[in-house]
């Protein structure tokens, strides 16, 4: 529905991976497959992060996938929806926004807010990249369970 509402702007849409039910996908790519491109499960997957712009999240029920931490990892502004989990990974006006659920017209707004202001495009991104670097490399997260368990024992 964000693809539709945005179709004036030129903008590309993919839609990158598998799916559960086989039913609702036919049914997505009938009523959306001239808005978006529907690519499947691919194993070049950082090419196409490489060339995207934008990560668009509009999932409901993965509450930390990986793909936000990937896309932070290539520096990409992520918009999803407010929903456990992923608004504790997307920090609003900073590496992306959530949105409120099911508010089609809140998720456009932001995605064209961002693909169409350069500073806030290269703030967001610079963003992104930084709270993957700050709190999701798991070297950090060795060094901070490690300093946890010290805590613990008393230092020893």
């Amino acid at each position: 529905k964000v693809a539709v509402k945005l179709c004036a702007r030129n903008y590309k849409f993919i839609y990158l991976g598998g799916h559960r039910d086989q039913t609702y996908h036919d049914y997505l790519v009938k009523t959306y497959g001239d808005f978006v491109d529907f690519v499947g499960m691919k194993e070049n997957v950082d090419e196409y992060y490489k060339a995207a712009d934008l990560m668009l999240f509009l999932s409901h029920r993965e509450s930390a996938p990986t793909v936000i931490f990937e896309s932070m990892a290539f520096s990409l502004p992520i918009v999803g929806w407010d929903t456990v989990g992923v608004n504790e990974l997307i920090i609003n006006d900073y590496n992306g926004y959530c949105c409120p659920y099911t508010k089609i017209n809140y998720v456009a707004d932001k995605v064209e807010f961002i693909l169409e202001n350069n500073e806030v495009n290269k703030r967001i991104s610079n963003n992104s990249h930084k709270s993957f670097q700050d709190n999701y490399i798991f070297k950090k997260h060795v060094q901070r369970l490690l300093f946890s368990f010290k805590s613990l024992k008393g230092g020893n």
